[in-house]
């Protein structure tokens, strides 16, 4: 009897472990929570039961690449670079299918006709622009002649741009009109004509701990591309849709400028992962 209670207590026990669920530690924010959202969908795909914990503090983009560096996060995710595709492990799909190399310029309200006079990739070089100081657009931009303006927290580059540190702020398609809403107080706008691309995946990356839910995202991804539902997701999304709907590219001079750091293994071939526009 004692040997039947005990083995009903290991098994037990073992239900218990088998059913709890697994919590995935990231430090995502913004884009109005875009990216998680994305995660929980592919996540969903294999049934698991996973919970996601964002950590309480604030993740500049060099403290959460070293947070993943030292498994403190299970997940994060970034403009690709090979430098992050040799230290983590990266999924290959972009997850904004591109987009995000889709630049256009916040500016400080009333400028505008400066930025009418621009017809050339050396006229728009004239002007300097704001990055993140960690961002891999930061070496894009420098790499192609333009002099930036680096912060360490983006919550600081609207308010540089206001008081006149950098002349606009370059941010994509899906972040701009998000950022002028956000930011409303500081009299900004978004400019008109102007556009700059380059080739920017924005992948998953995982700590080293995390091969096996890097694998699960990964099949949980190509499922969704598969059966049409990631493009659904990603067009309706409110984050995408509101940008598109609000800063079309239609019409506007789009100067194309290298990407000097982009990483080996970017899945260029396959068309359906990338935003074309109209």
């Amino acid at each position: 009897m004692k040997a039947a209670w005990f083995f009903a207590g290991v098994f037990m026990g073992l239900v218990n472990i088998c059913s709890a669920a697994t919590t995935i530690h990231h430090c995502m924010q913004g884009d109005r929570g875009y990216a998680v959202d994305l995660l929980k969908l592919a996540l969903s795909q294999n049934s698991a039961d996973i919970q996601l914990q964002r950590n309480d503090w604030y993740c500049s983009e060099k403290r959460k690449i070293k947070s993943a560096l030292e498994n403190k996060i299970d997940v994060m995710w970034a403009g690709a670079s090979q430098q992050l595709d040799d230290q983590l492990i990266p999924v290959r799909i972009p997850i904004f299918k591109g987009l995000t190399g889709y630049r256009v310029l916040l500016i400080r309200a009333g400028e505008q006709s400066r930025f009418d006079r621009v017809k050339s990739l050396s006229d728009f070089r004239t002007f300097s622009l704001g990055q993140g100081e960690a961002w891999i657009d930061t070496d894009i931009f420098r790499s192609a002649g333009f002099r930036v303006v680096t912060s360490h927290n983006f919550e600081l580059l609207p308010n540089m741009l206001a008081y006149k540190r950098f002349d606009a702020f370059p941010r994509g398609i899906q972040q701009v009109w998000n950022d002028l809403q956000r930011f409303s107080d500081l009299n900004l706008a978004i400019e008109k004509n102007l556009a700059v691309h380059y080739r920017l995946p924005a992948y998953f990356y995982f700590s080293q701990k995390s091969e096996a839910l890097a694998k699960d995202v990964e099949q949980g991804l190509e499922k969704l591309i598969d059966s049409g539902e990631f493009d659904r997701f990603f067009y309706g999304h409110p984050l995408i849709k509101d940008g598109l709907q609000q800063v079309p590219l239609k019409n506007r001079l789009v100067f194309d400028i290298p990407n000097p750091d982009l990483p080996r293994g970017v899945p260029i071939a396959r068309k359906e992962l990338w935003f074309t526009p109209e």
